[in-house]
């Protein structure tokens, strides 16, 4: 499957053709709406002007239907046999003379009513060129009134009045029409019918003066489907037979629909017809148009909303596009950024000065990205510091085990002082034992044994010299392990302090994780119209991905420092109380030479004493044996106390060792962490 390496481009080759289709099919159903919209208002204009022509034809149509029923009312009104047949054609010219488009008028009464045995009287006057003449030709048996529809008509309504079909009088070449009205007697009896033709001409003008559309025209037509008059001329009086019925057919089919119009199939397209009954008549006033005239203003604005659909697809298209490539932009800047972070450079500086959401985003990268390298610095710096610390509590720890090397010497020889001495006061004991051989032997003895006490408190002296040498020592190792382990504190904060700011860009990413998601959920609510935005929305989730497997990272490197810090912090706790424990132990020492001095120095008194009075040591030979008893018990804890010393520093040597051992791993770790700072270029 093709995949596309821009965002931007993805947005735009997506988004594009749906607005493109989109557009398309808004303005398909716009057209059609407005197809629709324009047939209904098409047809309520053309059926709006059908009534208003309708209308005006209604009140000259009207008139010869009014003067049949004034003149029914006025012969009900009289007394037909006193009245002779000039009084009722003088009655028909008048209502003749009443109205210029009125053609006739008669008054036709039913077999005998008039007289008894008179099967027909009528009196019918109508216009004869510029006069007004009379007739009784249609008072015979061929002619017979009584049967013409118009009277039979007027005889079966219940109505006031109705029109005959059209006449068409092909000697005056016009056409009329036929209003009748019933007569009654007072008993409410059918006597007879009065009618008022019409002539038609001045409604035919009317019809042909009508203008519809441009080419458009007007029409007279019958219940049949006869065109009695049109504005184009064309009447079904003046079709071939064929066509004629064919014409009448489709005009009589589409009366019957009731709808107010209909589709006639024309030579040149399809044409609209659009009627309305003349009411109270069998008459229609139609207006026919051409479809393509109807629906031009249609199609205009069909054009149009294509034009404006298209303009706006261009107009969109290109909003979209430098949305977009604002966005790839941004989006560029911001992973070439986050590229250097991940490569160790905190050099660089994301340059957005947009006050929207990217403008944020890059403002705090900028932070995230001084807030890191701040911590890098200062990190490298107490890094620094801690070897610096680390090397000279070596050169510390190596003086102190030159120190107690010195110790461990002086004791040695302290104890192979203690084990002469110790020899001596036994020999001394044998001698006291054999007091009774000779006092000189005795005498001799003593001297020895001054000689050798005096020996023991010279090098007693010493060793308390050196052991307080070694406790100045030891303090100053414990103070330069205490500052080592201050230092170590202080890197182990300031690790916690990282382990904070990655905690903070953590949660930066998490919220930009959350807000790309947010995105998402608002692109897809917006369906086709936001998936462009979702696209992106997905790539921000990505690039705070990516902070956060940075900032995963780095959380583990500080991990790695705290732990080779916590090591640090173990062995310098260790060493501390190693040296602690050294010191106490050196102090104990101490006070076993003060006291090894204190009870040579009582040796040596009592042997200047042996001396001095050797004269009397026959008479105090049980005294001297005590003495001498109690002198081999001292020499002996003497020389139990320098084992405990020659023991003490030993592991006070140990812990020199631990201490010189401890601060070489320290500098390894220092050095670890300046290989892992170096990394960053900050």
């Amino acid at each position: 499957m093709f995949q596309f390496k821009s965002i931007g481009r993805t947005a735009y080759f997506l988004i594009v053709p749906l607005l493109v289709i989109g557009m398309a099919g808004l303005v398909t159903h716009s057209n059609l709406v407005l197809h629709d919209t324009m047939d209904k208002d098409i047809e309520e204009i053309m059926t709006e002007k059908t009534k208003a022509v309708s209308g005006m034809l209604e009140q000259d149509i009207l008139k010869p239907a009014h003067t049949a029923v004034n003149f029914a009312r006025i012969v009900e009104g009289l007394q037909l046999q006193q009245y002779d047949l000039s009084f009722y054609e003088t009655l028909s010219r008048q209502f003749i003379e009443s109205d210029p488009n009125t053609f006739g008028v008669g008054m036709w009464l039913e077999p005998n009513v008039y007289r008894q045995g008179q099967p027909y009287f009528s009196a019918y006057a109508y216009r004869d060129g510029g006069s007004i003449a009379t007739t009784q030709e249609y008072n015979t048996a061929e002619y017979d009134y009584p049967s013409q529809p118009w009277y039979a008509g007027a005889r079966n309504t219940d109505q006031p009045f109705l029109f005959a079909d059209i006449f068409y009088d092909e000697g005056l070449d016009i056409y009329t029409l036929t209003a009748a009205a019933p007569i009654y007697n007072a008993e409410g009896k059918m006597i007879g019918v009065t009618n008022s033709d019409m002539d038609l001409t001045t409604v035919t003008n009317l019809i042909k003066e009508t203008s519809v559309a441009k080419t458009g025209y007007a029409a007279l037509i019958d219940q049949n489907g006869q065109i009695i008059a049109s504005g184009n001329g064309q009447t079904t009086r003046d079709m071939a037979e064929a066509d004629a019925k064919d014409s009448m057919e489709k005009i009589s089919a589409i009366l019957a629909s009731g709808r107010g119009m209909g589709i006639l199939a024309g030579s040149e397209g399809d044409l609209g017809v659009f009627y309305h009954q003349i009411p109270n008549t069998n008459l229609y006033v139609s207006l026919v148009a051409p479809m393509s005239e109807l629906m031009g203003e249609l199609n205009n604005q069909v054009y149009s909303s294509i034009a404006i659909g298209v303009a706006v697809i261009l107009i969109l298209a290109a909003i979209l596009y430098l949305f977009i490539r604002y966005m790839t932009r941004n989006i560029k800047k911001i992973n070439d950024i986050a590229m250097h972070m991940a490569d160790g450079d905190f050099t660089h500086k994301l340059e957005l000065t947009s006050k929207d959401e990217f403008g944020t985003l890059a403002a705090n990268f900028n932070r995230m990205s001084v807030s890191i390298k701040n911590t890098i610095q200062e990190v490298g710096a107490k890094s620094m510091i801690v070897s610096s610390t680390a090397e000279g509590l070596g050169r510390d720890a190596e003086l102190a085990r030159g120190a107690a090397n010195v110790v461990v010497s002086d004791i040695t020889l302290m104890s192979e002082g203690a084990q002469l001495q110790l020899k001596s006061t036994v020999d001394s004991a044998t001698s006291l034992n054999e007091l009774n051989v000779g006092v000189q032997r005795i005498a001799e003895s003593a001297s020895e044994v001054a000689v050798i006490t005096r020996d023991m408190s010279i090098r007693a002296d010493q060793g308390r010299s050196v052991v307080g040498e070694a406790i100045s020592n030891m303090n100053v190792i414990n103070a330069s392990v205490k500052e080592v382990s201050v230092a170590v504190g202080r890197m182990e904060n300031h690790s916690d302090r990282i382990g904070e700011i990655i905690n903070v860009i953590a949660g930066i990413t998490k919220q930009t994780n959350l807000l790309a998601l947010n995105a998402g959920i608002e692109a897809s609510r917006a369906g086709e119209h936001g998936r462009g935005f979702g696209v992106v929305a997905a790539e921000i989730g990505k690039l705070a991905d990516q902070s956060k497997r940075s900032a995963e990272m780095i959380t583990e490197i500080i991990t790695e420092i705290k732990q080779d810090t916590a090591s640090v912090v173990v062995a310098m706790n260790r060493g501390l109380t190693d040296v602690q424990s050294g010191t106490d132990t050196m102090k104990h020492v101490g006070a076993a030479f003060q006291h090894i001095v204190g009870e040579i120095q009582s040796v040596n008194e009592r042997m200047l004493e042996i001396s001095s009075s050797s004269e009397q040591m026959s008479a105090g030979s049980e005294q001297l044996s005590a003495s001498s008893d109690e002198m081999s018990h001292l020499a002996q804890e003497a020389y139990g106390k320098t084992a405990q010393v020659q023991q003490s520093a030993g592991s006070q040597l140990a812990v020199a060792e631990n201490v010189k051992a401890s601060s070489a791993a320290l500098m390894q770790l220092t050095k670890d962490l300046e290989e892992v700072i170096n990394q960053f270029k900050v």
